[in-house]
């Protein structure tokens, strides 16, 4: 038990941190040329057609299985759905982001996406362990 609390304490931590990292460098790549040279570098040599408008669909609707599939698994063992409300809701506003900015707009776009699919899938493998602990 102490183990899963471990778990859920580490994985929190780990959000507030991809937080912090994603917000400084956001505003290094603001502030900095040699940041922003990098990042642009990156852009194009990693993310040249991952990220198209069919690319962020698929993200989309991998993003709302994974939701129902925390459901069905909160759902089976009578947990408070707080947390999938607020993953419904977080996705929400991510699919607005996506599809509302580009690369134009946010230069470090494609890092907030990879944020947003990572965001999600440390959530859903806490509640993966929830669940599988208590089956």
């Amino acid at each position: 038990m102490k183990n899963f609390k471990n778990i859920f304490k580490i994985s929190n931590i780990l959000i507030v941190l991809l937080t912090v990292v994603l917000w400084v460098w956001n505003n290094l790549s603001i502030s900095r040329m040699g940041v922003a040279r990098h990042i642009h570098y990156k852009n194009a040599s990693l993310f040249p057609k991952i990220f198209s408008h069919t690319g962020l669909i698929i993200l989309t609707i991998i993003l709302f299985l994974i939701l129902i599939i925390e459901y069905i698994m909160l759902n089976a063992k009578n947990y408070k759905k707080c947390i999938v409300y607020i993953l419904f809701v977080f996705n929400i506003l991510s699919t607005i982001f996506m599809f509302t900015y580009d690369i134009k707009k946010i230069f470090i776009f494609y890092y907030v996406v990879i944020y947003i699919i990572l965001i999600n899938l440390i959530l859903f493998f806490e509640i993966l362990i929830k669940y599988l602990k208590k089956k």
